[in-house]
């Protein structure tokens, strides 16, 4: 006699509140909210008079200045991404805490002749495609979990729902711990339901028998007390569904150049996940523990790819798998953020970890590609992220190495000088479909107006030259967006 449970997966997904700023022409001050909370009341429509209203103007370059070609405007220069209105729950649970249900004891179960699923995941890419072997998660197991973790696995990729673990004598932890792993590994898994159970041994604690649910996005496989399969998830509909998301990721891979370097195809994956995923804001604010809300996969990595609106799940989910079939080592971090469950990202360029999270610099206004959160430092993303370890491993990223300003972003570190990298952004943005010209201002007391007037777009400028002897075709605007310390200036 052995007794099933049930360990069911919660977790309510948000995105980040973006911050915005305005700037005021009187005080020529930074004025921002008063409060977090004072953010939060704006009405959808406060928020779409804020992101198009006036609210600044770049000043004219002083006689003592370099010439500047810069009309004076009384319109905005200064507009601020639309605020997600979204809100975490009070409610919501942290990754790897889990509800445990009991059940009646009952005898061992015994499959239920389902049909399988007739079309795997296949990563179809001319890159050289991160192997199952290198998955982060897997290469931390010793010998016996490893055997255990790619049982599991082949169980999954035909919807096995009973896998037999009696032979490896492993206790609950254990399969809690390498089950984790897996899921952690395979985002392509999407159609594997949020729970599973395991009977024991009988006379022992340790597992007997593992028991899968999958689901078709609508319908779940569900079992009764006694274990026996009462829901079924359509096994066709699954299989449609991994064909759809084998195009929709070929389709997405073969327009990244295998000759790029590592960072640039991590950016050009951020890029796209930022024009092509909407954030599905109502599927977020669903009680916790449920998984369907007004898009079926909108916390899993279909939803991302093939219907184009997801949660923080199907973001992180689907930029680590584009980064296994670009040749790009990635995980996900679980975690909480503004107090609610969260997940995002760490990838591996160069030998290096760095944190990210798509979801949060994800502004929602189209043509602006944010990167505050673009391969940061474990202590720089733990300033608004809590990072869980539960049942799996984070990489420590410590370098700097690759972070954005460093590559993407015109370095600015004070006010008499010219940008320290200016020629080789330029150089990039020559060559680029970028909308964007992305200034990064470490100098808290700087007057980026002004700055900007001078240093950017001023004729005797460094910048204005350097453009002009390399006969480039970049103009910029002389209005821009603010986002923490980046700022966003629109190519002409």
């Amino acid at each position: 006699m052995k007794r099933i449970r049930a360990y069911l997966i919660t977790g309510t997904f948000l995105v980040l509140l973006c911050y915005y700023v305005v700037y005021d022409t009187n005080s020529q001050e930074i004025v921002r909210p008063s409060s977090q909370q004072e953010q939060e009341t704006h009405t959808e429509d406060e928020v779409s008079k804020t992101a198009n209203s006036d609210s600044a103007t770049i000043e004219e370059s002083s006689t003592d200045t370099p010439e500047a070609d810069i009309e004076k405007t009384t319109e905005s220069v200064i507009t601020s991404p639309p605020v997600q209105t979204n809100q975490p729950t009070s409610n919501v649970k942290d990754y790897g805490t889990y509800d445990s249900i009991a059940f009646d004891e009952i005898e061992e179960i015994q499959p239920t002749v389902v049909d399988k699923i007739t079309t795997e995941i296949i990563s179809s890419s001319s890159h050289k495609i991160v192997g199952e072997e290198a998955y982060y998660q897997y290469a931390s197991l010793n010998d016996v979990e490893r055997d255990i973790y790619r049982t599991i696995v082949e169980a999954i990729k035909s919807t096995q729902n009973i896998v037999e673990l009696r032979q490896y004598r492993c206790s609950e932890d254990t399969v809690a711990k390498v089950y984790e792993h897996v899921v952690a590994d395979y985002p392509q898994f999407f159609y594997l339901a949020k729970s599973y159970y395991y009977t024991y041994i009988p006379g022992s604690r340790n597992v007997n028998q593992l028991i899968l649910r999958y689901s078709d996005g609508a319908t779940e496989d569900k079992f009764d007390s006694r274990g026996n399969l009462t829901t079924r998830a359509n096994r066709d509909s699954i299989s449609q569904q991994i064909y759809a998301f084998n195009e929709k990721v070929a389709d997405i891979v073969k327009n990244i150049p295998i000759d790029k370097t590592d960072l640039e195809k991590e950016k050009q994956i951020y890029d796209y996940l930022q024009e092509n995923i909407v954030y599905d804001t109502e599927s977020a604010q669903l009680a916790t523990g449920t998984y369907y809300g007004v898009v079926p996969h909108a916390y899993d990595v279909f939803g991302a790819a093939c219907e184009g609106i997801a949660v923080c799940e199907g973001y992180a989910e689907l930029f680590q798998y584009l980064c296994y079939c670009v040749g790009i080592n990635a995980t996900q971090v679980y975690g909480t953020a503004m107090g609610g469950a969260h997940m995002w990202n760490a990838v591996c360029i160069v030998d290096e970890w760095y944190m990210l999270d798509v979801t949060w610099d994800d502004s929602g206004n189209e043509g602006l590609h944010c990167y505050q959160y673009f391969n940061l430092t474990t202590s720089q993303i733990e300033a608004n992220h809590t990072v869980s370890t539960v049942n799996i491993r984070v990489p420590n990223c410590s370098s700097t190495t690759h972070a954005f300003y460093n590559h993407y972003a015109m370095y600015v570190k004070d006010d008499a000088t010219a940008p320290v990298n200016y020629n080789i952004v330029l150089d990039y943005l020559a060559s680029s479909t970028d909308k964007y010209l992305c200034v990064y201002i470490d100098n808290q007391a700087l007057d980026v107006g002004k700055y900007i007037s001078r240093q950017l777009l001023g004729k005797a400028s460094d910048v204005q030259r350097y453009i002009r002897t390399q006969n480039y075709s970049v103009a910029l605007s002389n209005s821009y967006y603010q986002i923490g310390n980046y700022f966003y200036i629109p190519l002409k």
